[in-house]
């Protein structure tokens, strides 16, 4: 929820940045670049969908985090 005096929330600010807009707005659709993706353990059931889709890698393996607790 945006502020009542105009300003973003910290969310709308990340997003705001990472979509080279200055300003987002709740229900706003935008393309953002990823600069870090954070799965647990049970993400490697996302990788057969993945393959389905035509992916056939991680887009930058050094930018991709995978957590050993499913409670993160």
């Amino acid at each position: 929820m945006s502020s009542a005096n105009g300003g973003m929330t910290l969310a709308e600010k990340i997003l705001a940045r990472a979509s080279g807009l200055d300003h987002v707005v709740p229900g706003q659709i935008i393309e953002g670049n990823v600069d870090l993706a954070m799965m647990h353990e049970q993400g490697a059931q996302t990788v057969a969908p993945f393959h389905q889709m035509g992916a056939e890698k991680v887009w930058d393996r050094d930018r991709v985090v995978i957590a050993i607790d499913h409670w993160v």
